[in-house]
């Protein structure tokens, strides 16, 4: 039995559900000095089955907890990108290309939509999202 439905919308700037992922710190050499980013992955819950459906939007079925989630195609390809185990960075860097937004709306959508899949125990993050985002 299905007990809540979250859906997401292309106009809405809420994109998620919950999240799960890991911290690993990588340190670069820029313009002589030592950079260390923060580099945070999203991993899918193992109880979280995820639908591609025709018009490329998703559904996320949990089978523990028997909730489902609507994602909108934006919400739908963050969730691909999530479960290809890109990092939140590369995931803006993503969206940004391929749905032509400014960086400001990447990092809201990216931000919002972990923020909720964590919530919703759909994924879990081993860091802070915000950092790794800035």
């Amino acid at each position: 039995m299905v007990r809540s439905q979250k859906t997401l919308r292309d106009d809405e700037s809420r994109n998620g559900v919950s999240s799960q992922s890991f911290v690993n710190n990588e340190r670069a050499i820029a313009g002589g000095f030592l950079v260390t980013e923060t580099r945070v992955i999203a991993r899918p819950n193992e109880d979280v089955v995820f639908t591609q459906l025709d018009n490329e939007e998703g559904v996320l079925l949990h089978l523990g907890n028997q909730s489902y989630y609507s994602l909108n195609v934006t919400g739908a390809h963050i969730w691909r990108l999530i479960a290809s185990e890109h990092s939140l960075s590369e995931i803006l860097q993503e969206l940004q290309t391929v749905f032509d937004v400014s960086d400001e709306q990447a990092r809201q959508s990216v931000l919002e939509l972990v923020k909720e899949l964590e919530t919703q125990q759909l994924v879990t993050l081993d860091g802070d999202p915000q950092a790794a985002l800035g």
